[in-house]
Protein backbone atom coordinates (compact mmCIF):
# COMPACT_ATOMS: atom_id res chain seq x y z
CA UNK A 1 0.00 0.00 0.00
CA UNK A 2 1.37 3.15 -1.15
CA UNK A 3 1.95 5.79 1.46
CA UNK A 4 1.52 9.83 1.43
CA UNK A 5 5.02 11.42 1.84
CA UNK A 6 5.48 13.52 4.95
CA UNK A 7 4.46 16.73 3.60
CA UNK A 8 1.19 15.88 2.27
CA UNK A 9 0.54 14.24 5.57
CA UNK A 10 1.21 17.42 7.49
CA UNK A 11 -0.74 19.63 5.04
CA UNK A 12 -3.83 17.47 5.55
CA UNK A 13 -3.06 17.31 9.23
CA UNK A 14 -2.90 21.41 9.46
CA UNK A 15 -6.24 22.07 7.35
CA UNK A 16 -8.12 19.12 9.33
CA UNK A 17 -6.65 21.38 12.46
CA UNK A 18 -8.02 24.88 10.99
CA UNK A 19 -10.98 23.07 9.63
CA UNK A 20 -11.68 22.15 13.21
CA UNK A 21 -10.66 25.05 15.31
CA UNK A 22 -13.35 27.10 16.27
CA UNK A 23 -13.97 30.88 16.03
CA UNK A 24 -12.85 33.48 17.68
CA UNK A 25 -15.53 34.44 20.65
CA UNK A 26 -16.39 37.37 21.76
CA UNK A 27 -18.35 39.29 25.21
CA UNK A 28 -20.30 42.10 24.39
CA UNK A 29 -20.20 45.07 26.96
CA UNK A 30 -22.70 47.16 27.28
CA UNK A 31 -22.03 50.82 28.41
CA UNK A 32 -22.65 52.03 31.77
CA UNK A 33 -24.23 54.98 30.87
CA UNK A 34 -26.89 53.43 28.42
CA UNK A 35 -30.66 53.69 29.08
CA UNK A 36 -32.74 51.53 26.78
CA UNK A 37 -35.69 53.57 27.84
CA UNK A 38 -35.08 56.55 25.73
CA UNK A 39 -34.83 54.16 22.96
CA UNK A 40 -37.41 52.03 23.81
CA UNK A 41 -39.79 51.45 20.85
CA UNK A 42 -42.86 53.33 21.29
CA UNK A 43 -45.48 50.53 19.38
CA UNK A 44 -44.21 48.26 22.23
CA UNK A 45 -43.72 50.59 25.37
CA UNK A 46 -47.64 51.79 24.92
CA UNK A 47 -48.76 48.35 24.56
CA UNK A 48 -46.58 47.13 28.02
CA UNK A 49 -44.88 44.90 25.95
CA UNK A 50 -40.91 43.72 26.61
CA UNK A 51 -38.76 41.92 24.57
CA UNK A 52 -35.48 41.56 22.62
CA UNK A 53 -33.53 42.34 19.30
CA UNK A 54 -30.63 40.53 17.93
CA UNK A 55 -28.38 42.20 16.20
CA UNK A 56 -24.86 41.14 13.72
CA UNK A 57 -22.53 43.62 13.67
CA UNK A 58 -18.56 43.72 12.23
CA UNK A 59 -15.75 43.57 14.78
CA UNK A 60 -12.80 46.02 14.77
CA UNK A 61 -9.42 45.16 16.33
CA UNK A 62 -9.92 47.25 19.22
CA UNK A 63 -13.60 46.04 19.62
CA UNK A 64 -15.56 48.83 18.62
CA UNK A 65 -18.72 47.82 16.97
CA UNK A 66 -20.37 48.94 13.69
CA UNK A 67 -22.61 48.12 10.48
CA UNK A 68 -24.63 46.44 13.09
CA UNK A 69 -27.95 45.15 11.72
CA UNK A 70 -31.07 43.40 12.46
CA UNK A 71 -31.44 39.84 12.47
CA UNK A 72 -34.43 38.91 14.45
CA UNK A 73 -37.11 39.94 17.73
CA UNK A 74 -38.78 38.28 19.98
CA UNK A 75 -41.98 39.33 19.97
CA UNK A 76 -42.18 40.12 16.17
CA UNK A 77 -43.65 43.57 14.72
CA UNK A 78 -42.98 45.50 17.62
CA UNK A 79 -39.81 47.11 16.55
CA UNK A 80 -37.33 45.83 18.86
CA UNK A 81 -34.89 44.57 16.21
CA UNK A 82 -34.35 48.17 14.59
CA UNK A 83 -33.82 49.36 17.97
CA UNK A 84 -31.19 46.88 18.70
CA UNK A 85 -29.62 47.82 15.64
CA UNK A 86 -29.78 51.66 16.20
CA UNK A 87 -27.97 51.25 19.62
CA UNK A 88 -25.60 48.60 19.38
CA UNK A 89 -22.93 50.17 18.24
CA UNK A 90 -22.54 51.85 21.56
CA UNK A 91 -21.62 48.23 22.96
CA UNK A 92 -18.17 47.34 22.14
CA UNK A 93 -16.59 43.83 21.85
CA UNK A 94 -13.64 42.39 24.23
CA UNK A 95 -12.26 38.61 23.75
CA UNK A 96 -13.57 35.57 25.78
CA UNK A 97 -10.42 35.22 27.37
CA UNK A 98 -7.27 36.98 27.73
CA UNK A 99 -5.36 37.21 24.83
CA UNK A 100 -7.80 35.70 22.39
CA UNK A 101 -8.58 36.95 19.19
CA UNK A 102 -11.71 38.83 18.38
CA UNK A 103 -13.97 37.85 15.59
CA UNK A 104 -14.96 39.12 12.79
CA UNK A 105 -18.42 39.63 13.37
CA UNK A 106 -20.35 39.18 16.26
CA UNK A 107 -24.19 38.43 17.15
CA UNK A 108 -25.72 38.79 20.53
CA UNK A 109 -29.28 40.34 21.85
CA UNK A 110 -30.67 43.14 23.56
CA UNK A 111 -33.08 43.21 25.81
CA UNK A 112 -36.11 45.84 26.74
CA UNK A 113 -37.41 46.39 30.02
CA UNK A 114 -40.12 48.34 31.14
CA UNK A 115 -39.91 47.73 34.71
CA UNK A 116 -37.35 45.69 36.18
CA UNK A 117 -38.60 42.68 38.49
CA UNK A 118 -35.92 43.97 41.21
CA UNK A 119 -33.67 46.37 41.44
CA UNK A 120 -32.35 50.27 42.17
CA UNK A 121 -34.81 52.50 41.96
CA UNK A 122 -33.91 56.33 41.65
CA UNK A 123 -37.31 58.73 42.45
CA UNK A 124 -37.21 62.62 41.75
CA UNK A 125 -39.55 64.68 43.41
CA UNK A 126 -39.56 68.44 42.23
CA UNK A 127 -40.37 71.43 44.23
CA UNK A 128 -42.03 74.55 43.95
CA UNK A 129 -44.95 73.58 41.26
CA UNK A 130 -42.81 71.98 39.24
CA UNK A 131 -43.93 68.94 37.61
CA UNK A 132 -41.59 65.77 36.85
CA UNK A 133 -42.68 64.27 33.45
CA UNK A 134 -40.45 60.58 33.89
CA UNK A 135 -40.98 56.92 35.71
CA UNK A 136 -38.43 56.23 37.98
CA UNK A 137 -37.17 53.69 36.46
CA UNK A 138 -35.52 55.94 33.89
CA UNK A 139 -32.41 56.68 36.15
CA UNK A 140 -32.14 53.19 37.19
CA UNK A 141 -28.40 53.21 35.46
CA UNK A 142 -27.14 56.28 37.59
CA UNK A 143 -27.63 54.07 40.89
CA UNK A 144 -23.61 54.16 42.45
CA UNK A 145 -22.20 50.72 42.17
CA UNK A 146 -21.26 51.03 46.07
CA UNK A 147 -24.25 51.77 48.35
CA UNK A 148 -26.29 49.32 45.20
CA UNK A 149 -24.28 46.43 46.61
CA UNK A 150 -24.23 47.40 50.51
CA UNK A 151 -27.77 47.97 50.29
CA UNK A 152 -27.43 51.50 51.47
CA UNK A 153 -30.31 54.15 51.01
CA UNK A 154 -29.65 58.12 50.10
CA UNK A 155 -31.02 61.64 49.48
CA UNK A 156 -29.96 64.31 47.53
CA UNK A 157 -31.44 67.97 47.53
CA UNK A 158 -30.13 69.58 44.13
CA UNK A 159 -30.95 73.56 42.87
CA UNK A 160 -30.48 73.95 38.87
CA UNK A 161 -30.61 77.59 37.84
CA UNK A 162 -29.70 78.77 33.90
CA UNK A 163 -26.54 79.17 33.01
CA UNK A 164 -24.61 80.01 29.78
CA UNK A 165 -25.42 79.40 25.94
CA UNK A 166 -28.93 78.38 27.60
CA UNK A 167 -27.46 75.75 29.93
CA UNK A 168 -28.69 74.77 33.55
CA UNK A 169 -25.99 74.72 35.80
CA UNK A 170 -26.90 72.64 38.81
CA UNK A 171 -25.35 72.20 42.34
CA UNK A 172 -25.82 69.98 45.44
CA UNK A 173 -27.37 71.85 48.55
CA UNK A 174 -27.47 68.53 50.64
CA UNK A 175 -26.47 65.10 50.42
CA UNK A 176 -27.17 61.60 52.73
CA UNK A 177 -25.23 60.12 53.39
CA UNK A 178 -21.81 61.52 52.14
CA UNK A 179 -19.24 59.12 50.26
CA UNK A 180 -21.14 57.32 48.60
CA UNK A 181 -21.51 58.93 45.28
CA UNK A 182 -25.15 60.09 45.55
CA UNK A 183 -24.48 63.81 44.85
CA UNK A 184 -22.63 63.27 41.78
CA UNK A 185 -25.31 60.67 40.29
CA UNK A 186 -28.03 63.12 41.17
CA UNK A 187 -26.27 65.50 39.04
CA UNK A 188 -26.40 62.81 36.35
CA UNK A 189 -29.94 62.89 37.11
CA UNK A 190 -30.38 66.66 36.34
CA UNK A 191 -28.80 66.38 32.95
CA UNK A 192 -32.02 63.65 31.22
CA UNK A 193 -34.56 65.82 33.66
CA UNK A 194 -37.78 66.66 32.23
CA UNK A 195 -40.15 69.04 33.77
CA UNK A 196 -43.64 70.70 33.32
CA UNK A 197 -43.73 74.10 34.84
CA UNK A 198 -45.38 75.61 37.90
CA UNK A 199 -48.60 78.12 37.17
CA UNK A 200 -47.75 80.73 35.62
CA UNK A 201 -44.29 79.49 34.09
CA UNK A 202 -41.24 79.22 34.87
CA UNK A 203 -40.62 82.82 35.69
CA UNK A 204 -43.11 82.28 38.84
CA UNK A 205 -40.11 80.71 40.92
CA UNK A 206 -37.61 83.05 39.49
CA UNK A 207 -36.17 80.04 36.64
CA UNK A 208 -35.06 78.36 40.12
CA UNK A 209 -35.66 74.65 39.53
CA UNK A 210 -35.32 72.55 43.47
CA UNK A 211 -35.41 68.90 43.45
CA UNK A 212 -35.11 65.98 45.70
CA UNK A 213 -33.49 62.89 44.26
CA UNK A 214 -34.22 59.54 46.50
CA UNK A 215 -32.12 56.77 45.75
CA UNK A 216 -33.74 53.06 46.96
CA UNK A 217 -31.43 50.11 46.39
CA UNK A 218 -33.86 47.86 47.25
CA UNK A 219 -37.86 49.16 46.53
CA UNK A 220 -40.89 47.19 47.38
CA UNK A 221 -42.73 48.18 44.26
Amino acid sequence: MPVAPPVTLLAAALLQSAASAPAPEARIVRPPDLNLLYIYPQTARAAGVEGSGTVTCAVSADGALSACRPVGEEPAGFGFGVAAANVAKRYRAEPAAPGAALPAEATFAIGFRLRPAWGPLVRVDAHDGWAVLQTPFVWQEFFPDRPRKEGVAGEVEVKCAPGRKGKATCEVVRETPEGYGYGKAALKVQQTLRLSPPPGGAQATGRVVRTTVRFDPRPKD
